[in-house]
């Protein structure tokens, strides 16, 4: 009786180790974040800020790259940059039905890799004019001095460039955005080689175009993702997560404990017909 309490346990626990490690396993929900927590941006070719991510070959191939939201809205990020240039290149599709007609995409820039949303205080926006019309479709590029995380105004020297195409249902954004060296003002964030910065994205329709007031047309706003410039060093690694290291042991013991019981029953089973035997004879 003992032994089967015991049992009984044992299988409960292994039950509840893989309930846990199946929640786990599954997919993060819309609006969670992005793939990657950090994604570091590896040296290319300058990158010509036009919209089409093919203007010239491999254009966008060696960039570093993940999937995440913009609030519920999914979107593909790449990220690499050129010391030549001294430039961050940022590329975002975006997959709609039907994109708004002002559609406009933004990237907040954080001076560290610090999460605080009074930390946040540079934005590049690319507004749409007139996306549903290939005739008449253009772009702006508007640098964007953030103060205390609610008021946007426009930043004194344009620092950066962006740019934006329809390609059927995806709209693309460009964006080049200088390092220190070119930021002289206090407008814009100070950007440096293997340092890590945070940076958010923001989407919406701003009707009156010509006017660039953002305070009131942002729709969607994304999580933080933190971006590197430049190579990670072996010991910049992350550690592996506790929960993590924690039910990959619990799965492995689950494993190995499911084929000892298997194994241990298999031979109890083999055992009792022997012996079934033995008697009739």
């Amino acid at each position: 009786m003992k032994k089967i309490n015991s049992v009984k346990k044992f299988l409960a626990f292994i039950i509840l180790v893989s309930i846990i490690y199946s929640l786990n396993s599954f997919p993060k929900f819309v609006g969670a974040g992005f793939n990657d927590d950090i994604l570091t941006s590896v040296e290319t070719m300058p990158i010509i800020i036009d919209g089409n991510f093919s203007s010239i070959e491999d254009e966008w191939t060696n960039a570093n790259s993940t999937e995440g939201f913009i609030d519920d809205l999914p979107i593909e990020i790449w990220v690499c940059h050129n010391k030549s240039n001294s430039s961050l290149y940022i590329a975002i599709s975006i997959e709609l039905e039907i994109h708004p007609s002002n559609e406009f995409l933004g990237i907040i820039l954080c001076n560290s890799s610090n999460e605080n949303e009074t930390e946040f205080l540079d934005a590049k926006i690319v507004q749409n004019y007139n996306l549903d019309n290939s005739s008449l479709h253009n772009t702006s590029f508007f640098d964007i001095y953030i103060v205390s995380g609610t008021n946007y105004i426009l930043d004194t020297n344009i620092n950066g460039n962006g740019s934006c195409k329809l390609d059927e249902k995806k709209t693309k954004y460009e964006f080049e955005i200088e390092f220190n060296e070119n930021n002289t003002d206090k407008q814009d964030v100070l950007l440096n080689l293997s340092q890590t910065y945070a940076i958010k994205f923001i989407y919406g329709n701003n009707p009156n175009g010509n006017n660039p007031n953002y305070n009131s047309s942002i729709l969607k706003e994304s999580a933080t993702l933190k971006i590197k410039i430049g190579l990670f060093e072996e010991s910049d690694e992350s550690p592996l997560d506790l929960l993590e290291l924690t039910i990959n042991v619990f799965t492995i013991t689950f494993f190995i404990s499911a084929g000892i019981i298997y194994s241990y029953f298999g031979f109890y089973i083999f055992k009792t017909k022997s012996k079934h035997k033995r008697r009739r004879r």
